[in-house]
């Protein structure tokens, strides 16, 4: 029984990140580079950090809205 449980939960992992997970992983790291910014460069924190927010926003927008991830249904 654990083996068919095993087999089908890899059976359903694969190598390519979909495109929330591309996402999720975006997120931070634009947080991350205005922090950088903002630490590096003249320009105040709260300005990189709403700076780095917008394009995360966008793709929060993008994923929740322009292409929503799908609901996966078991057997």
């Amino acid at each position: 029984m654990l083996r068919e449980i095993l087999h089908s939960v890899s059976a359903r992992l694969t190598l390519v990140p979909d495109v929330p997970d591309l996402v999720l992983a975006l997120i931070p790291s634009l947080l991350s580079l205005a922090w950088l910014v903002g630490l590096m460069s003249s320009i105040s924190m709260g300005t990189a950090m709403a700076a780095g927010s917008v394009p995360a926003s966008g793709a929060i927008g993008y994923v929740l809205f322009y292409e929503p991830p799908e609901r996966v249904r078991s057997n």
